[in-house]
């Protein structure tokens, strides 16, 4: 039915994707944005290009050598004007060649400046997209505030000119190939990004955590191992042998920055204090056992954040942060103002009293002469100096204390992460009911849910399972058969019995008072991310109840009985009721219905227009007398492939189930798999209160 549309979802770059561009241009804060940073182009020079990196890429420009470093220091350049690799000077290079040979041909002086400027404008911009495609559910003005017009970046990137721009860009467009499981081109995205500064290399370790947790020990991840380390070494085993390269790149000024932070403990005995903030980090993001795009970016940016912490920073390594920072402002909607606001003045004043600054072009008069207060003015016996930096490493640790707490604890796959989400799912439907549960363990993946069927347990097959009165001591025996059966049925490693919940001989009363008590805590839940139990009863209410995050009912009424079948809407805003019903009294009738109920809002309305407009369904709706539901009545096949794509706009958080696409399918089978995914990521995002699950 969606023809090309079909195609196009399923591609990184599709239409919700080429909408959020669009109307990133359209919006007049990029407009403004755009102009500010081609006047900063035109009218600054910085003085990094001026000392350090245009007189790199003239001479390279002027001598075409396959070894640009050692070609420059034996002309007489300085050893520290350009510490970055090979992937950095081409990135610089097409620009300024063009820049290069326009100002010889109109006679314009700054042409290889201008040139240099529009390439770093160039990856300024494609950071814009990446975090905007990262982002692409959250507000477009917001984004343009906080990262196009910030005057910190517009500041670090073309008044003080550094080019830290180009790694973390980079870096971003592997996560998003990640994200969109694009593994080779991620690795390759990522070699790039470390060969244009060395000290990159710290995001390797969290990349692969992060498509380990996302997939597994499979193809993927040795797919995304293979292309980074055989590009990193195509790209720099060739240098190896150059003096130049090894003087100016590899032996840095920065690289002694890893060691410069130390705890001394006896003579000639130091603790560095970064390498164990790094493996601290690195701690924190293996240790989401349920990894998603927002737990994965935020744990990252706190690593990056705690390395500048206990690092003497660069102005070009505050870029390393900022975007990170961003991210958690538009996910989280914190710190939009309050800190990170601060922070940024804060950051920006530190940078601009003790960088580099420009020539103001055309005025013969530099940006780091209008100096208001005296760089080594001091204040009670501290330099004012050393007063900034310490008020921004305290705002540093204080961000750093609120995207852990609001952008990771708060998540709603986190609150989860040490523990499955259980569904139970119920109705006479035996045959519908397995197909459901099989097609919904294959589209999240069958190495992510442990199914236990329950149908053997005859003792609780009669009735529902509801709390017992309070001195009930058969019902209490019942709950115990349900734990001894889910025990005998358990995937080894998935659950573990911590408690003995026996009966002795003391007063009945006194020990049926206790036992609801301890079955909450009578299971310990570990192993896989989802545990479906598949049962012939409904679980309506009770401890048992507490930790079923969700219950599915099938039922499937065919012939006389379909007519003739009363579709009542279900008790709880979190249960699920299907009917799959014959459209005619014909019980060998093909031709089928999906009756259900959903709670009134977004996901019934989003579904109802979409389902119409693109599958060109039959529906028909009507809300119930409380107005808390609306009974939803489907006709006609659903394509799998229009099915994937209606989920993808109306879940906006999809991705992180990392699914398994080509097992999405058609007919009411795909739409119970989309209304229960729906189901279960707004459980997460806004009701899991994980305080009283197990």
């Amino acid at each position: 039915m969606l023809g090309k549309l079909s195609s196009k979802a399923f591609t990184p770059y599709g239409i919700e994707e080429q909408r959020r561009i669009k109307n990133l241009h359209k919006n007049p804060i990029f407009i403004i944005g755009f102009v500010a940073r081609l006047a900063c182009i035109l009218l600054f020079l910085p003085t990094t290009y001026q000392d350090w990196f245009i007189p790199f890429i003239s001479n390279t420009v002027g001598n075409v050598s396959l070894n640009p470093w050692s070609t420059f220091i034996e002309s007489g350049g300085n050893v520290v004007s350009f510490p970055y690799g090979i992937t950095m000077l081409i990135a610089y290079l097409p620009l300024s060649f063009v820049g290069e040979f326009l100002g010889k041909l109109f006679s314009i002086e700054s042409g290889i400046r201008i040139g240099f400027g529009l390439s770093t404008f160039c990856f300024d911009y494609g950071l814009l997209i990446a975090i905007a495609l990262l982002t692409k559910r959250n507000s477009n003005r917001l984004l343009l505030l906080l990262y196009w017009c910030s005057p910190l970046i517009v500041y670090i990137n073309y008044i003080h000119g550094q080019l830290d721009i180009v790694p973390v860009m980079l870096l971003f467009w592997s996560i998003c190939l990640v994200y969109w499981n694009r593994y080779k081109s991620a690795g390759l995205l990522l070699s790039f990004a470390v060969c244009c500064k060395f000290s990159m290399v710290v995001a390797i370790p969290l990349l692969l955590i992060f498509i380990h947790r996302k997939r597994g020990i499979g193809s993927e991840i040795i797919e995304f191992c293979a292309v980074t380390t055989i590009s990193l070494l195509a790209l720099t085993i060739p240098f190896l042998n150059s003096s130049g390269f090894i003087e100016m790149v590899l032996n840095t000024r920065e690289s002694a920055r890893v060691i410069s932070v130390a705890i001394p403990y006896a003579e000639n005995l130091n603790l560095y204090v970064v390498p164990i903030v790094y493996l601290l980090s690195l701690y924190l993001v293996w240790r989401l056992d349920r990894i998603t795009k927002d737990l994965f970016i935020l744990g990252t940016g706190i690593s990056f954040f705690s390395l500048l912490i206990f690092l003497p920073p660069g102005p070009g390594w505050f870029l390393w942060v900022v975007p990170f920072l961003i991210y958690y402002q538009l996910t989280s909607k914190k710190d939009v103002i309050g800190i990170a606001l601060v922070f940024n003045i804060v950051c920006l004043l530190y940078i601009a009293l003790y960088s580099t600054g420009a020539s103001v072009l055309f005025l013969n008069q530099g940006i780091e002469k209008y100096n208001f207060v005296s760089k080594e003015l001091s204040l009670g016996g501290a330099s004012l100096r050393s007063v900034i930096f310490t008020f921004l490493q305290a705002f540093s640790i204080l961000l750093v204390i609120r995207m852990y707490t609001y952008g990771i604890q708060k998540n709603g796959f986190y609150r989860f992460s040490s523990k499955p989400f259980i569904i139970n799912f119920s109705g006479q439907a035996k045959g519908l009911r397995s197909d459901v549960v099989k097609s919904l363990s294959s589209l999240i993946g069958d190495n992510k849910v442990n199914v236990m069927a329950l149908e053997e347990s005859t003792s609780l097959m009669s009735s529902k399972i509801s709390e017992p009165e309070e001195k009930s001591y058969a019902s209490a025996i019942r709950y115990m058969e349900f734990a001894n059966t889910l025990k005998a049925a358990q995937d080894q490693n998935s659950l573990i019995y911590k408690k003995s919940l026996k009966i002795d001989n003391r007063t009945r009363g006194d020990q049926i008072k206790t036992i609801w008590a301890n079955l909450r805590s009578s299971f310990k839940i570990i192993g896989k991310d989802y545990l479906f139990l598949s049962n012939g009863f409904f679980i309506s209410n009770g401890p048992l109840r507490d930790l079923v995050r969700l219950q599915v009912k099938v039922n499937h009424d065919v012939g006389v009985e379909a007519k003739n079948t009363i579709y009542s809407q279900p008790d709880n805003l979190k249960d699920i009721v299907f009917w799959v019903s014959s459209i005619n009294e014909s019980s060998a009738s093909l031709k089928k219905r999906l009756i259900t109920y959903l709670p009134l809002g977004f996901l019934h309305d989003e579904l109802f227009r979409m389902l119409i407009a693109i599958c060109a369904l039959h529906i028909d709706k009507e809300v119930t007398e409380d107005q808390q539901w609306v009974k939803i009545s489907f006709e006609g096949d659903a394509d799998s492939e229009d099915i994937s794509h209606i989920a993808r706009m109306v879940i906006p958080q999809i991705e992180d189930f990392s699914l398994i696409e080509d097992h999405w399918k058609s007919g009411y089978l795909g739409i119970m798999q989309l209304i229960i995914l729906a189901t279960i990521s707004d459980e997460l995002q806004h009701h899991y209160d994980y305080k009283t699950r197990i």
